[in-house]
């Protein structure tokens, strides 16, 4: 039982002097919680555990200010809700109400420790649970949160007053003080957008892009593979634009869907594997953001832990992801603080999704997505190719127009598992490889036909730009060709490109197509504007294949038929390769020499940490 009333007033804190120590503690215990996550993340690849050691304090400090305020108002509007309780309802103890919110983080700081700990040492989590024992960790966090807030309602009703209490209040409120300082440093006022130049008048198109992870554009008979194993873009080849030799920028889906929605090289944004993501000026510099002022209702689908820009810190520019809208564009306060403080804002996203897709796990409304899992095991993990299909569909029918979507399928993605398997059936023979490999890519073909099938019901196929691609070469490659389609309203600009293109191409098409200038800080080409260099060296940077470690970079040029990959071993020695079926191959002679593409990668990496 709580105490009495007669022991409230006897209590040796008067009601302002509680409502302050609940806002102080809540404030201290929500501080707790950002440090423990922040030491994670800069501990573990992460966009913070490349920052440098004084950004690193300066993000933990500002942003265990900004949250320590919020709970700590929270937690006042709280106390302070107990004189607004009705009469005649029953009381709850003074000031637990309140003291559930310092309790409920103190034990959800608690369950992440946790679950860090048993997946670190015994190689599972709450995630890996799928039967009614996860339950008793949602039991275990209501228990807890129950139990702390008991202990410190007790504490500060009718427990007596300790000098390290004192002491504990002074040093708290000096950390506050010097994080607030930090904060007001750090405050970057919203970033102010420069108006677009006039564009073409009239409705503008809807713009999808659809990308299939790891298709390589000779196993597509689109492009001259024998197998049929794309019918229907066979059927279709002359609506679209093709480019013939189209590379990409990254090894990692990561970085290549960051490139493609940039129109940025990853070497430039710092976006190069899963766990990196948009810092500085390249946070509201994107593709999304210039159709977001053009009108364009932003919606994007894929697997979080690799594909959606939005968790790579990509700000103001999609409204939806993965069907949901952003909380930033329910909440006005969030926008402000995502364009005011975009590190310290991201900080507190990873941290609500590491808690909150936990937590909805062990109450059993969502099951926890593994990425592991997803990239090692396929299917059964995520929202399925069908899923993001459907998505896209339920978009076009209700979303305000113009649209703009960015989908990316993992169907194709090692290991492959074909839904409906063609060439892999028994009686065809020999390994799986191809055969399940060419199978998926069939896969790919028929979710294309499902989407420009509903455009046609709709009426809005010719009313829509649609661009396929892809983003790198099986097995993370950089050197293999990948398809690149684009269907213009009214089969505008088709035929086919044979210089090669790249990925980051892809923004600066769209918006020259829309009649809009593209922005001075995209690096890419519009690829139907004037005519290409056949000899423009295209820049890759991601893993070395077969390297076994994921963390050893490599940076290549492609330049028509060769490509060049650098050794970033020291030796700075490189190798050279052809690419396997280039259709517009260059004189040897006008090709880089070795010495040459070493100079060319030096001054284009000039002043990259990351």
């Amino acid at each position: 039982m709580g105490p009495s009333p007669d022991q409230e007033r006897a209590s040796p804190t008067s009601r302002g002097g509680r409502l302050a120590v609940v806002a102080l503690l809540t404030a201290g215990v929500a501080y707790l919680l950002f440090f423990s996550e922040w030491l994670f993340l800069v501990t573990k690849p992460s966009m913070f555990s490349v920052m440098g050691a004084g950004q690193k304090l300066a993000v933990l400090t500002s942003s265990g200010f900004l949250a320590a305020l919020l709970a700590g108002a929270v937690a006042s509007l709280l106390a302070l809700s107990g004189r607004l309780w009705p009469a005649g309802w029953p009381r709850l103890p003074t000031g637990l109400v309140a003291l559930l919110l310092p309790a409920s983080i103190l034990a959800s700081m608690a369950f992440l420790l946790v679950d860090n700990f048993t997946r670190t040492v015994f190689g599972f989590n709450v995630g890996s649970i799928l039967s009614p024992v996860r339950y008793a960790y949602a039991a275990g966090c209501v228990g807890l949160t129950l139990y702390l807030g008991l202990q410190l309602q007790r504490r500060l009703v009718g427990g007596p007053r300790h000098r390290s209490d004192r002491l504990a209040a002074v040093a708290l409120g000096a950390l506050l003080i010097l994080s607030g300082g930090v904060a007001v440093a750090r405050y970057a006022p919203p970033p102010t957008v420069d108006p677009l130049p006039a564009a073409n008048p009239g409705p503008r198109p809807n713009v999808i892009i659809l990308s299939s992870d790891g298709v390589r554009a000779d196993h597509m008979s689109a492009y001259g593979y024998p197998r049929r194993t794309t019918p229907f873009l066979d059927s279709r080849l002359t609506e679209f634009l093709i480019s013939e030799n189209h590379f990409t920028n990254a090894s990692a889906t990561g970085g290549s869907v960051s490139a493609l929605v940039s129109g940025k090289g990853p070497a430039t944004t710092g976006v190069i594997e899963a766990w990196d993501a948009f810092r500085d000026e390249h946070v509201f510099e994107h593709l999304p953001g210039v159709l977001r002022q053009l009108g364009y209702h932003g919606v994007e689908f894929g697997p979080r832990s690799q594909a959606t820009t939005h968790a790579r810190n990509l700000r103001q520019g999609f409204h939806e992801v993965n069907a949901h809208t952003l909380r930033a564009e329910r909440m006005p306060l969030l926008g402000w603080l995502e364009r005011a403080f975009p590190a310290e804002s991201f900080l507190a996203a990873e941290i609500a999704h590491r808690l909150g897709e936990r937590v909805a796990h062990a109450f059993g409304l969502a099951d926890m997505v593994d990425a592991y899992e997803l990239l090692t095991r396929g299917r059964g993990q995520g929202a399925s190719d069908e899923e993001v299909i459907a998505g896209l569909q339920e978009a076009l029918d209700r979303a305000p127009r113009p649209l703009f979507a960015n989908l990316h399928l993992m169907d194709t993605h090692t290991p492959y598992q074909p839904r409906q398997p063609l060439f892999s059936l028994p009686q065809n023979g020999g390994p799986n490889w191809p055969n399940d490999y060419d199978d998926v890519i069939g896969e790919f073909d028929r979710w294309v036909e499902k989407i420009v099938l509903h455009l046609e019901t709709l009426g809005e196929l010719d009313q829509t730009v649609l661009i396929l691609n892809s983003d790198h070469g099986e097995l993370w490659t950089t050197y293999q060709r990948l398809p690149l389609m684009i269907r213009f309203p009214h089969r505008e600009h088709s035929g086919t490109l044979e210089p090669n293109t790249q990925r980051i191409d892809i923004a600066p098409t769209i918006l020259d197509y829309l009649g809009v200038q593209t922005p001075s800080w995209m690096e890419g080409q519009s690829l139907i504007a004037d005519a290409l260099d056949p000899l423009r060296p295209i820049v890759s940077v991601g893993r070395r294949e077969n390297s076994g470690a994921c963390l050893l970079r490599s940076v290549a040029v492609t330049q028509c038929q060769r490509h060049f990959d650098l050794r970033l071993d020291g030796s700075e020695e490189v190798d050279t390769r052809g690419v396997e079926g280039h259709t517009a191959p260059c004189p040897e002679g006008s090709l880089l020499s070795e010495s040459e593409v070493r100079e060319y990668l030096r001054q284009r990496l000039a002043g990259f940490e990351n």
